[in-house]
């Protein structure tokens, strides 16, 4: 394996690596691509979009369900990657390969790039990976030292190149100068689309890949992401994680509720289901804003990080006991019980020991509250009400709530209401990590003082 640097037109760095395979009988095979595109969040199983009836301008919702999907349909975001942006890759590798595009009147065979003479066995072959829960980086500054890049491990990559075989040289050095200059041109047209269509109507980027921010109604394009995936270019996402990482620290490290609404909307990388479940915790529950609460956390849920994820888990937990949904919280708490990082064990516990003893389980609870104790303890700190037990909630309906125009993080005034620091008080206000235990006093993380 090896890499190397290029440059797109627009200046940025493009990474082009090679491996090469070899097969049980010793056949050797090349593949030479770079990273062009990374998801932002977790994407592909969503099933559900909102459109706009161009008519009267009503929202209604399209679900793909569970039974079409056992028969082989696609989800909404399985669209992205298994129609849309394989579409869309036919036509940049043949602007890769061709000088001079073809058109109504004239057609462009691979034999006017590589040559008439060329073997048709030699031609390079076009591959598109969709490569899961991959890393990626992107430089996103020059220093004396070098490039300074940023990477993250990312729900998606589209990994995009070709392979050969061929072993005269001759033949080598022609392929390896075509497929290095048509790598540079599939990056710069994304990097184009991405730098300077997301917001044009006739041609935009988010719509031509179908990122997953075009299921929601809200959704203006080139605005905030709503929470939901978006298709970053490669060469570009150094500069989108070097924006979350600075924008994650007034977020976390000043308790900043309006860099946290962007963070948990817009941000990329690890540190994501950190801001959310500091904003969920500290503003999303205390508010009521159940829709976003259950976007997010579903969110960090999936991307599977430890601790984190549990932590989600369990404030999702919370948030469905605090509208009376008894069996989906019991559902979430049970989760986070069940994960190996045993990171919610006693809040979880706690809370389930709370919930058993109101519908009236004594000894569920005491199972619950004996395993809260082994585990540390868990003093509540959130001050509520408990909610009466409602069995069509604890059965798992909805409570029929729907979505503001901005996502229900505002107050009645328009403006962000300013979180109680009380409700933060579980987080450490330098690096935003949860507090294990309610009598921990420093912070395991970074080590500050609570």
């Amino acid at each position: 394996m090896g890499l190397a640097q290029w440059q797109t037109y627009f200046g940025t760095n493009l990474e082009q690596t090679f491996r090469v395979f070899r097969n049980s009988e010793g056949h050797e095979t090349c593949l030479w691509s770079a990273n062009m595109l990374a998801a932002t969040r977790p994407f592909e199983h969503m099933t559900v979009r909102e459109n706009v009836n161009i008519v009267d301008g009503e929202i209604y919702q399209v679900e793909i369900t569970p039974e079409s999907i056992a028969k082989g349909a696609l989800t909404f975001g399985q669209w992205s990657t298994k129609i849309f942006i394989p579409q869309l890759s036919k036509s940049l590798f043949y602007l890769a390969e061709t000088p001079f595009p073809s058109n109504a009147l004239f057609s462009f065979s691979r034999a006017m790039v590589f040559g008439e003479d060329f073997p048709n066995e030699s031609h390079p072959r076009p591959v598109i990976l969709n490569k899961r829960n991959s890393f990626a980086r992107g430089a996103f500054r020059h220093e004396e030292g070098g490039l300074i890049a940023s990477g993250a491990m990312l729900p998606n990559v589209i990994e995009m190149g070709w392979t050969f075989s061929a072993t005269d040289q001759s033949q080598i050095l022609k392929i390896l100068g075509v497929i290095t200059n048509g790598l540079i041109r599939i990056a710069s047209i994304v990097e184009d689309g991405f730098l300077n269509h997301r917001t044009n109507r006739d041609i935009p980027f988010d719509d031509a890949l179908l990122s997953a921010t075009m299921f929601d109604s809200d959704f203006v394009l080139g605005s905030d992401a709503q929470g939901l995936s978006y298709w970053v270019p490669v060469v570009r996402l150094g500069f989108v994680l070097d924006e979350t990482n600075t924008r994650m620290q007034k977020a976390l490290g000043e308790d900043n509720v309006a860099e946290q609404v962007w963070a948990a909307f817009n941000a990329v990388g690890k540190f994501v289901p950190n801001v959310i479940n500091t904003l969920v915790f500290g503003k999303l529950i205390p508010d009521k804003e159940w829709s976003v609460i259950d976007r997010l956390l579903d969110c960090s849920v999936r991307m599977d990080l430890p601790d984190e994820s549990t932590n989600s888990l369990s404030n999702w937990g919370i948030a469905k006991y605090m509208q009376g949904l008894f069996g989906e919280a019991i559902e979430k708490f049970e989760l986070a019980l069940a994960r190996s990082d045993r990171y919610a064990e006693a809040e979880a516990s706690y809370w389930l020991a709370k919930i058993w003893k109101q519908m009236g389980e004594p000894q569920k609870a005491e199972q619950y509250s004996a395993r809260c104790q082994e585990a540390g303890g868990w003093d509540e700190e959130m001050e509520a009400e408990s909610p009466e037990v409602d069995e069509t909630k604890a059965n798992g309906s909805n409570l029929g709530l729907t979505k503001s125009s901005t996502g229900g993080l505002a107050n009645k005034s328009g403006v962000l209401a300013k979180s109680s620091p009380g409700l933060l008080s579980l987080f450490c206000s330098q690096c935003g990590t949860k507090f294990p235990l309610g009598s921990a006093k420093l912070c395991t993380e970074c080590g500050s003082r609570r």
